[in-house]
């Protein structure tokens, strides 16, 4: 989320890529229509508030095609 009380989301997806560049970060936002991806280099993927279990759920296959197909 960008508005954390302590550190913003932005700062949050920097540090993750930092970390693990290839660790993909999606932003769960209340303001997505207002939010331009140019300055959001480091987030791969907007869900806006409030959203269906089924969007987030797209979202997230968007994010990993591939990983972990058929492990549970």
């Amino acid at each position: 989320d960008l508005g954390m009380p302590d550190i913003s989301g932005r700062d949050v997806a920097r540090a993750v890529k930092e970390m693990k560049s290839e660790t993909p970060v999606m932003l769960i936002t209340g303001w997505g229509v207002q939010l331009d991806p140019e300055e959001l280099p480091d987030i791969d993927g907007v869900i806006e508030k409030p959203f269906s279990r089924d969007a987030l759920l797209a979202q997230i296959a968007e994010l990993l095609p591939n990983r972990n197909r058929g492990k549970r």
